[in-house]
């Protein structure tokens, strides 16, 4: 039993001889392998100083200003240019009707204690919960008549009048009448109140909103 522990032993160290005084193969060399191409420190510049380097040599060469310009022009053009709402035109047999804004909710209303504050199913009037204390006039700044119109009722129930355009610039109007002019991008607000002639005027009546489309 001892011979063959020992034999084991020996064929072990030998077995480690062999492995550590095999030689490395070349891939495996170390030490110093020279330079390639010159080297340079790593000095990278601060991201928020690089922008503040390029914003001053854009202010010094003009180009800022050029762009800034280029900018507003843009967005000045844009908002003079803005669509026609369509589907919408001037009202030649005046109507009035009503909208209802009640909605009925699709599911439970809860708290995040999991209390429930309406059912699904309830109809809510948002009207019942905040009034509608303004006007809304809905018009065709093109159209000199409509623009008159827009005047007068402006003048008559001043702040509590929103003009609404759906066609028309409306910063000349705004700065002539010195009061804001909305525009119903895309016909959302016409399209949900069904408003298909103008100019309209739009106002709560008890739980509804009562629509008049007059003749201009």
């Amino acid at each position: 039993m001892r011979s063959r522990c020992f034999d084991h032993t020996l064929l072990a160290a030998a077995l480690v001889l062999c492995v550590c005084a095999a030689p490395a193969p070349a891939w495996a060399a170390t030490g110093h392998l020279g330079v390639i191409g010159p080297v340079y420190p790593i000095a990278e510049e601060d991201f928020l100083k690089h922008i503040e380097r390029k914003l001053k040599e854009a202010q010094r060469s003009g180009k800022l200003d050029a762009l800034g310009k280029t900018m507003r022009d843009k967005t000045r053009q844009h908002l003079e240019t803005l669509p026609p709402v369509a589907g919408v035109r001037t009202t030649t047999e005046p109507r009035s009707f009503t909208f209802d804004p009640s909605i009925t909710l699709p599911q439970d209303i809860r708290t995040p204690e999991g209390q429930v504050l309406a059912a699904a199913g309830t109809r809510i009037n948002p009207l019942d919960t905040v009034p509608m204390t303004k006007r809304l006039l809905f018009f065709d700044g093109r159209d000199p008549r409509q623009r008159r119109l827009a005047s007068q009722l402006i003048a008559e129930h001043g702040m509590r009048l929103k003009p609404v355009l759906v066609a028309g610039d409306f910063m000349p109007l705004s700065r002539g009448w010195q009061t804001p002019v909305y525009y119903d991008q895309e016909g959302l607000l016409t399209t949900r109140f069904g408003i298909e002639q103008v100019p309209a005027l739009v106002y709560q009546e008890g739980g509804r909103l009562r629509i008049d489309e007059m003749l201009p």
